[in-house]
């Protein structure tokens, strides 16, 4: 058996009143069309609440009977499709694919995906997750069909790399200083146009290549106005030995053989059987 209430009245003046307090204060409203109000007397939904709801521990809000839910209690909330926790947060974060967030965000699983939708967007991505049979950790831009990708991965050591000819520059300032060019994989420092293996190019003098030891200056390749310069050094970091392709000269330190390795002068010459001249030493002058 059932007690029904009835209201005659239309839709727009009808409905029932729940009010108390010897203000007769109206706490809930029920509309002729269904509508129910809890602190609201104009309801527009099925349950229309102005104020809080209060739920006991591990009760839940689900969605017909798919066990797609939101449950909560005391200590974190949960979302859930299939009865199995989504995302869960927690007093230490939120996590996805894990009930225990050890950082404001955690994510557990196959990865992260950030999906460009704009006019321009030309469906780019940005992809963490993992890679290999290792799950070794990776990061990767590009177009959502995987091609012409810029990749950071773990594959057992760090990899940064394109997966085609695509350049590729490391630059500050909005400046490229190191680019590798894809075609050919040629690298070029100050440039980016590198028509070598490997292109320094410097906008001015004493730009050039430093190699050093524990901070010291050992060996030096630089241009100089129209000029250019090799130089060594020793544990000192004097320059003893200069060559100069429009200017002076010099080995300050040590001697120099030519045709042995063991000169005993400061300059020693040597022929060689192999020689096709007899002659070890010529000096001419410029006229000659």
């Amino acid at each position: 058996d059932y007690l029904y209430f009835y209201s005659r009245a239309n839709a727009a003046d009808g409905g029932f009143l729940f009010a108390g307090s010897a203000t007769d204060t109206e706490f809930m409203r029920i509309e002729t069309d269904g509508d129910v109000g809890i602190g609201s007397n104009v309801p527009s939904a099925k349950l229309d609440v102005a104020g809080g709801i209060k739920l006991l521990d591990n009760n839940y809000l689900t969605w017909n009977s798919s066990n797609t839910r939101i449950v909560g209690n005391s200590n974190y909330l949960q979302l859930q499709v299939a009865a199995v926790d989504k995302v869960r947060v927690t007093k230490s974060g939120v996590g996805i694919g894990t009930n225990t967030p050890t950082a404001q965000l955690t994510v557990s699983g196959h990865g992260i995906r950030v999906i460009s939708t704009g006019s321009n967007a030309n469906n780019g991505e940005a992809r963490i997750g993992v890679a290999g049979n290792n799950s070794r950790p990776n990061f990767e831009l590009g177009p959502s069909n995987n091609s012409d990708e810029f990749q950071i991965i773990n594959g057992g050591y760090w990899k940064v790399r394109t997966t085609n000819d695509v350049d590729l520059s490391f630059g500050v300032n909005s400046s490229d200083v190191i680019y590798i060019e894809g075609t050919n994989e040629n690298v070029g420092v100050g440039t980016i146009t590198p028509n070598s293996k490997f292109v320094v190019n410097g906008t001015g003098n004493e730009h050039g290549i430093e190699l050093r030891e524990s901070g010291n200056l050992k060996f030096k390749v630089r241009p100089s106005s129209s000029n250019a310069y090799l130089s060594l050094y020793d544990s000192s970091t004097n320059e003893d030995i200069r060559l100069n392709t429009a200017g002076d000269s010099f080995i300050a330190g040590g001697s120099l053989g030519v045709g042995m390795n063991s000169p005993g002068a400061r300059l020693e010459l040597k022929g060689g059987t192999s020689d096709s001249s007899t002659n070890t030493f010529i000096a001419r002058n410029s006229s000659s």
